[in-house]
């Protein structure tokens, strides 16, 4: 009888454990459909209301704790912010990619000075790294020997540290350093200009 009493015992926990097997598989192919349905709506752009359904019954059983929880979530209305509320970013460099006006007029400086020397120069010169931070550095001036083509000067312009006024900030240090084993600069004369 105790044997009887321990196999029947046997196939009742295989049956709990087949039971529970297909109930955590149903709650995985539900997680797995309200992770699609989620996807839809970020994807086509509905809402979510439009997804998950309209009642409190239905955006219970796509996931939220209490119906109170799912009316907060889905019905609280959508914070768009018009363009009267919307407090202006500070923008890190208002003047866009070839700097402020101090910036250009250096600039114009080291254009006027390479000139003066008998070489063609080129701005925001394109110069591709390797294993730099960037992939590509812009130069600000690059110096052209005009008898064989080649660059034989790389001007970078920016701002030094507070701390030590004969160091360049990390920016300008990572772009001359990012340029030092280019092959078409390997050999140019990498300068540093301040212009504060």
């Amino acid at each position: 009888m105790a044997v009887m009493q321990s196999a029947a015992k046997r196939k009742n926990w295989w049956r709990i454990g087949l039971v529970s097997a297909l109930i955590l598989t149903a709650s995985g192919l539900f997680s797995c459909a309200a992770t699609f349905a989620s996807s839809v709506a970020y994807f086509t752009r509905k809402t979510r209301a439009e997804v998950f359904g309209t009642t409190t019954t239905d955006r219970v059983e796509f996931g939220c704790a209490s119906p109170e929880t799912a009316s907060r979530y889905y019905d609280a209305p959508a914070k768009v912010a018009s363009d009267s509320s919307v407090a202006p970013n500070k923008v890190p460099n208002p003047y866009g990619k070839l700097g402020s006006p101090a910036h250009r007029a250096k600039v114009q400086e080291v254009i006027a000075d390479i000139e003066r020397r008998g070489l063609k120069y080129q701005t925001e010169y394109p110069v591709k790294t390797i294993n730099g931070v960037k992939d590509t550095r812009f130069m600000d001036v690059v110096a052209i020997d005009p008898k064989t083509g080649r660059i034989v000067e790389v001007h970078q312009v920016g701002r030094r540290l507070k701390s030590d006024a004969r160091v360049p900030v990390s920016r300008e240090r990572d772009a001359l350093r990012d340029v030092r084993h280019s092959p078409e600069v390997r050999d140019a004369k990498r300068i540093f200009h301040d212009y504060e």
